[in-house]
């Protein structure tokens, strides 16, 4: 097919190429090809060299205009999106930034410009990192619970990100810094949707309480925790196995006074590694051991908090 083209092209007259290419599409027509090495005079598609001299403008035009990447466009199309939120208004972001690099830009300089009680500096870099380590594998999802979450920083961020279409923080208490952060993140939408609601995570049968009241599947809903101390992790993970439904969890204070607490922490000794890791690790395998799940960990930076191992819990 490439042949009946390109013959017919040949043998018309020629024109300099030189002011097609200085359209943004024809340019990346070229690159295309050259990538491809359909410019290098090399290979099956060489052929496509003798398009370096072609006779009409309107034929460059027509190939570009769907060779443009489907990439570029998505790209192009978001950023045009988060443009219009109200956060993204009187800010000069640095040109080489993308889409995702403005809105943690963005996020960032609201913070600072946010009244207090606002989070301290350290547990916003905590959201943007948790945030950077496990969205991806999560995904996109209809509710996001966020356990434990106290000023709402990693509901607010996936929502900012449009990860989530709406975010539920579940904890003991309401801190004030909650709506001064919301407000300051996302200040043109609605407080529905991202709320707080006071709950003991920590009782049996909350999360499929929460999914019941809801009325949503499980697989609409992730959950996710920072700083879920010591036995709350546990609990946690049990919770959502028992529901199927995903989860990333970042423990800290590990251990119990118990005798399995004991032996954990001797174990550790013996093998000459942190306590809080081998836990963690322990836990992994409980995740990869219940049925329909796949585990897996990230971490975060270190110099941010050294309880920084994320334990992912995926449906296969």
């Amino acid at each position: 097919v490439l042949t009946c083209i390109m013959q017919p092209i040949q043998r018309m007259p020629t024109m300099p190429l030189a002011p097609i290419s200085r359209t943004w599409r024809s340019q990346q027509v070229l690159r295309k090809w050259q990538v491809n090495g359909l410019l290098n005079g090399n290979g099956p598609g060489s052929v496509v060299s003798s398009a370096l001299s072609l006779p009409s403008a309107a034929f460059i035009a027509s190939i570009a205009s769907i060779a443009v990447p489907k990439s570029v466009q998505r790209q192009s199309n978001k950023s045009d999106g988060f443009q219009l939120r109200e956060i993204f208004k009187d800010v000069d972001f640095p040109e080489e930034f993308g889409g995702r690099q403005r809105i943690e830009y963005a996020l960032w300089l609201a913070w600072r410009r946010m009244g207090n009680p606002k989070p301290p500096a350290k547990e916003v870099k905590e959201c943007f990192a948790f945030f950077n380590a496990c969205s991806k594998q999560l995904g996109r999802r209809q509710i996001l619970v966020d356990a434990a979450g106290g000023h709402g920083g990693i509901a607010l961020v996936f929502r900012a990100f449009r990860k989530v279409e709406r975010a539920v923080v579940v904890d003991l208490y309401e801190p004030q810094s909650f709506e001064n952060l919301r407000a300051a993140w996302l200040p043109d939408e609605s407080p529905e949707v991202v709320q707080f609601r006071a709950g003991d995570i920590s009782e049996t049968g909350w999360l499929a309480s929460f999914l019941e009241k809801e009325e949503v599947d499980a697989s609409q809903v992730m959950v996710v925790a920072c700083h879920a101390c010591s036995l709350l992790s546990d609990e946690l993970i049990r919770e959502c196995v028992e529901c199927k439904v995903e989860f990333a969890i970042m423990p800290c204070c590990q251990g119990e006074e118990s005798r399995k607490g004991m032996m954990m922490l001797n174990t550790a000794k013996n093998l000459n590694i942190p306590h809080g890791t081998l836990i963690d690790i322990a836990r992994l395998g409980v995740i990869e051991a219940s049925p329909g799940y796949k585990a897996t960990m990230k971490r975060i930076d270190e110099n941010i908090t050294p309880q920084n191992r994320i334990l992912i819990g995926l449906r296969e």
